[in-house]
């Protein structure tokens, strides 16, 4: 089964809003740079260019998309709603009802590529 096909089978899963959620997250991703490629990867769905970029997964209550150094962007950190007590990384969850943010997401994951081209 190739990455994609786990990523897929992997969403179908979900609870209807985190499908709804998670398949928004990853249109958002793999919209922001034509480079980005996605990877079954700790049991979630990754998404990477040179190295991993960010990775997203549902949970009881929440859809959490994780930045993997999000702590060291040099970007307004109020984007971010978990994840404070890690060192690098930084997360956004999001629970049923709660908008999406088409453009911050878009602008984090090309902090992250900026980051990662430093």
């Amino acid at each position: 089964m190739t990455d994609k096909e786990k990523i897929d089978q992997y969403v179908g899963k979900l609870p209807d809003w985190q499908k709804d959620y998670l398949t928004r997250i990853r249109e958002i991703v793999l919209s922001t740079n034509s480079d980005i490629t996605e990877e079954w990867k700790w049991n979630c769905p990754v998404w990477k260019m040179k190295k991993p970029i960010c990775a997203s997964s549902g949970f009881k209550k929440h859809v959490k998309l994780n930045f993997f150094n999000g702590a060291l962007f040099e970007v307004d950190k109020s984007y971010f709603n978990s994840g404070f007590e890690s060192k690098k990384s930084r997360s956004i969850n999001l629970e049923e009802g709660q908008e999406i943010d088409k453009s911050a997401i878009q602008y984090l994951v090309k902090s992250a590529i900026e980051f990662e081209n430093k």
